[in-house]
C-alpha cells in the first residue's frame, strides 16, 4: 500500500491508475517516488514526460525498476534524463549488444572530440547508456545472466577497440607507423589479451578487466611529428594510454578497471611486451596455469 503522504504527491502528478499501481509493488515506494519526481523535474520537457508514464505502461515500469532497485542506474537517468526515453525504444532488451554498430557509433561520436579529455568523456557517456541497458536487461526484462555476462563482455571489448585505435591514431601522428626490421618494413602489429573473466566471457557488473598487451616484432616508428622510437617505447605508451582512457576516474566515472598485473613478469615489465620475451617467460618461469 502507498502512504497517504506519498499518495498525494503521486495524485497532484496525475500520472494514472496504471503507474500507481506498478508504484505499489516497489520494495521502497518512498525512495523510488521521491527519485520519479527528481527525474520528471530534470527532463527538458515534464509535461511530456508525465505523458509518456501515463500512457506507456511499460515504460513507468522500468523507471520504477530502476528507481527502486539500483541507486547506479538511478544516478546516472538523473544526470542524463534523455537516457530513459532511449531506453524505451523497442527491442532494446532483446539481445546482447551489436558490437560493430556500438564500435561505429563510438568511433563516429569521437570524431568531433579530437582532444583526449574529450574523447574519454564520450566513450564515457556511452559507456553509462549501455550499462543502464544491460543493467535493465537483468533486473527489468529478466534476461537469463549468461546472456547479461556475455552482453558486459561484448561493452568491454567495443571500450577496449575504441581506447586502442583512438590511442594509437594520436601516437602515430606523434611518431609514425610502428615497423618491423625486415626488408619490407613492414607493418608491426599488436594484440590485446583478455583474460579471466573478460576472456571467459563472464563479467559482472564490478569486475575489472585483466588484460595483457604483446606487440609481434622490435623495430621503430617511421617517424611522425616528433623524431622516430622504438617499437618498445611506441607500445608502452600505447599500453599507458588505453589503461589511462578504461580506468582513469573522471566526473564521468571511468568505463572499467584495468589490471595488467597477469603479463609477463607482472608489475616489474613494461605494460607492453615483445612476443618473444612473453614466450620464454612463459617457457622459463611462467607457472603451470599461466602456461
Amino acid at each position: 500500500m502507498i502512504p497517504s503522504e506519498v499518495m498525494d504527491r503521486v495524485d497532484s502528478m496525475d500520472l494514472g491508475q496504471a503507474f500507481t499501481e506498478e508504484l505499489s509493488q516497489c520494495a521502497d515506494i518512498g525512495t523510488a517516488w521521491t527519485r520519479v519526481e527528481q527525474f520528471i523535474e530534470r527532463c527538458e520537457d515534464a509535461d511530456a514526460q508525465r505523458k509518456h508514464i501515463a500512457d506507456d505502461r511499460l515504460y513507468g515500469r522500468m523507471l520504477l525498476r530502476a528507481f527502486d532497485q539500483s541507486r547506479f542506474i538511478t544516478e546516472i537517468i538523473l544526470k542524463r534524463p534523455t537516457i530513459a526515453e532511449w531506453l524505451s525504444k523497442p527491442g532494446r532488451f532483446d539481445a546482447p549488444l551489436d558490437k560493430d554498430a556500438l564500435l561505429a557509433e563510438a568511433l563516429d561520436d569521437a570524431k568531433d572530440a579530437r582532444q583526449a579529455k574529450d574523447w574519454w568523456k564520450t566513450l564515457r557517456v556511452l559507456r553509462q547508456r549501455e550499462i543502464c541497458r544491460i543493467a535493465l536487461r537483468d533486473i527489468f526484462a529478466h534476461e537469463a545472466l549468461p546472456s547479461v555476462a556475455e552482453d558486459l563482455a561484448n561493452l568491454a571489448d567495443v571500450m577496449l577497440e575504441a581506447c586502442y585505435r583512438l590511442a594509437r591514431e594520436e601516437l602515430v601522428e606523434r611518431f609514425g607507423e610502428p615497423r618491423r626490421m625486415d626488408e619490407a618494413k613492414s607493418p608491426s602489429q599488436f594484440t590485446i589479451f583478455g583474460m579471466g573473466k573478460l576472456g571467459g566471457r563472464e563479467l559482472n557488473f564490478s569486475s575489472d578487466v585483466d588484460l595483457i598487451f604483446v606487440y609481434d616484432e622490435e623495430g621503430e616508428t617511421d617517424g611522425g611529428r616528433s623524431s622516430s622510437v622504438s617499437n618498445a617505447e611506441f607500445y608502452s605508451k600505447l599500453g599507458e594510454k588505453i589503461v589511462a582512457a578504461m580506468s582513469e576516474q573522471t566526473t564521468e566515472g571511468y568505463i572499467f578497471r584495468v589490471d595488467m598485473r597477469l603479463r609477463p613478469h607482472g608489475h616489474m615489465a613494461p605494460l607492453a611486451v615483445g612476443i618473444d620475451h612473453a614466450l620464454e617467460y612463459y617457457q622459463r618461469y611462467g607457472q603451470a596455469w599461466e602456461r
